[in-house]
């Protein structure tokens, strides 16, 4: 069974974090432009308010992502 619409855009929004945090890991501004068109690209996403708060709040806990964490993998179903 594949995965449903909610998860693959929550999937797509952690993959994106985990990007940005590396790059802002290497501290030369890249990951603060990633960052920046990361919440400009969740202002216009798709789908229920709930699911923009959701990637707004993941946005603003980049810091608490480690630099060296483990990429994420695809969600699978359940």
């Amino acid at each position: 069974m594949a995965p449903t619409p909610l998860q693959t855009r929550a999937f797509t929004l952690w993959a994106n974090a985990y990007a940005a945090r590396r790059l802002l890991a290497r501290g030369d501004g890249e990951g603060y432009r990633a960052c920046t068109d990361m919440v400009a690209a969740v202002a216009t996403l798709p789908g229920p308010p709930t699911l923009r708060r959701c990637a707004v709040s993941t946005l603003h806990s980049l810091s608490a992502i480690p630099p060296d964490a483990p990429a994420p993998t695809p969600p699978t179903a359940a």
